[in-house]
Parts: C-alpha cells; structure tokens; sequence
C-alpha cells in the first residue's frame, strides 16, 4: 500500500529554520507542506541570508540543468525521473514523492549549530522522529566517511526502520544522510524512507538525488 506519512496537526516551523520565518508566515504555503518542513527540521539549521556560493565552490551554470532545485547557495537537486516536488518559499527545502506514492524524500540545506556531521545528524533525527510522532524507531550503526564534492568534505548515513501510528503499526524503512562543509558549517540534512517492499526499488533514485548536491 502507498506509504501515509503523519503530519502534526497545525505545527509551525521552528524558529530555528530561519530568522525570516516570522515575516513569512502569512506567504506560507498549505498546513500540511509546512508540516512536512516541521518534520524534517533541523535543528539549529538557519537558511543563508545571500546566494553566495561556498568559498572554492565551482559555479554552477544556471542553464545545467531545467530540472534542478536550487537548495542553497550554488547548491541544487536534480529530481530523478517520476518523482513530484514541493518546495516552500524560504528555498531551502524539499520535498519529493516517487510516482506511486511509496517512497518519499526530504533534502533541507543550511548552517548548522556545528561543524561536526554525527552531531548534527543525531540532532537532526531526533527532530524528525518526534515531529513525526514515530515509534519501535530502530536505528543502524551510523557510517561516514569523506566525500568528492565542490560543497562538502564529510558524509554520515544512518539506516532506520520505524512505525506508524496512523494507521497504527504502518511501517517504514528509509535512511538518513547528513552532508557537511566542516570549514563552513554548512549542512544538507536528507531524509528518506520508503514502505519496505519499495525500499529497494527507490533508494537507488534516492541515492541519485543526494548525490546531485554534490
């Protein structure tokens, strides 16, 4: 069955997303994208205040790619195809659905309360399994390691099952990755999860849209 991803009832984004946030509340796009943001909160990301690539960043060509997502400063996500986006208007998060509704992924970008990837990765996924209200959450070893990109330097992936409690008992599969620049303390925070008969399937188109940000 398609996977029913729990969204609180009326959250709001935690200031700690942007220090924009309050002036933007009224632009605000429908209940349930603003609580798909709540839920893949970072905690003590901030949005960049101008669009200024990372120093010994490579530019990027605004003409690369029609289909990408610009995330952060010269940071973009090309979606892999048959996947639908939400983006919210403060332009660092989003939100991408594979066609059947199985699999979902959730990419935030910003500056992190440190420059330490596991740290901020522990932090960032106790937000999000206690935005989404998850339970029986197991959690993998996580895994890092260096990684060739214009933006990042470290990598920390960490695999999880959990369920749901609408409906009850519902379960999920997925991974969490978290991308750091540890000059900068820029962040990419990306959630993924999956009913686990899908897992397979669509980590791969996962994994491809993480890997854009490089």
């Amino acid at each position: 069955m398609p996977l029913i991803f729990t969204r609180p009832a009326g959250p709001t984004l935690p200031k700690c997303i942007s220090s924009e946030a309050d002036k933007r509340d009224r632009r605000r796009p429908s209940a349930s994208l603003v609580a798909v943001t709540a839920a893949a909160a970072v905690v003590g990301f901030t949005s960049f205040a101008s669009p200024v690539a990372p120093a010994g960043a490579t530019p990027t060509s605004p003409f690369s790619s029609v289909a990408s997502i610009t995330l952060g400063p010269g940071i973009s996500l090309t979606p892999a195809d048959g996947w639908t986006v939400q983006e919210t208007p403060e332009g660092n998060y989003a939100e991408l659905n594979n066609a059947n509704g199985t699999a979902k992924l959730e990419v935030i970008v910003g500056s992190g309360q440190s420059a330490d990837p596991l740290k901020e990765l522990n932090s960032n996924v106790q937000a999000f399994m206690q935005n989404y209200g998850y339970t029986n959450v197991n959690l993998a070893a996580p895994t890092s390691g260096p990684v060739d990109s214009r933006f990042f330097q470290q990598r920390v992936t960490q695999g999880f099952t959990a369920n749901d409690s609408t409906p009850p008992g519902a379960a999920h599969q997925g991974t969490f990755t978290e991308l750091m620049n540890t000059t900068t303390a820029m962040g990419a925070f990306a959630a993924f999860q999956a009913n686990p008969d899908a897992y397979d399937a669509a980590s791969a188109d996962a994994t491809s849209m993480i890997n854009s940000m490089l």
